[in-house]
C-alpha cells in the first residue's frame, strides 16, 4: 500500500508542474538529484531557469502555505 504522504507530495508537484507550464516554463526536470539532494522541479522561460521545492501541508498544520 502506498504511503499517503507520498501520494500528496506527488500530487502537489504534478499540480506545481502544470502550473508553471500554463504559465510558460518548460519543465525540464522533476526530482533530479544533486549529489544528496533532490530538486523538485527544474523549469526555464527564455534564459530563466528557476528551481523548485515544492511542500504541501495538511488541513489541520498550523500555518498556512
Amino acid at each position: 500500500m502506498a504511503d499517503p504522504r507520498h501520494e500528496l507530495g506527488k500530487r502537489a508537484e504534478d499540480a506545481a508542474a502544470s502550473f508553471l507550464e500554463d504559465g510558460g516554463f518548460v519543465v525540464m526536470g522533476r526530482n533530479v538529484r544533486a549529489g544528496r539532494r533532490e530538486i523538485d522541479i527544474v523549469a526555464r522561460d527564455g534564459p530563466v531557469v528557476i528551481i523548485v521545492e515544492v511542500r504541501t501541508r495538511s488541513a489541520g498544520a498550523w500555518v498556512g502555505p
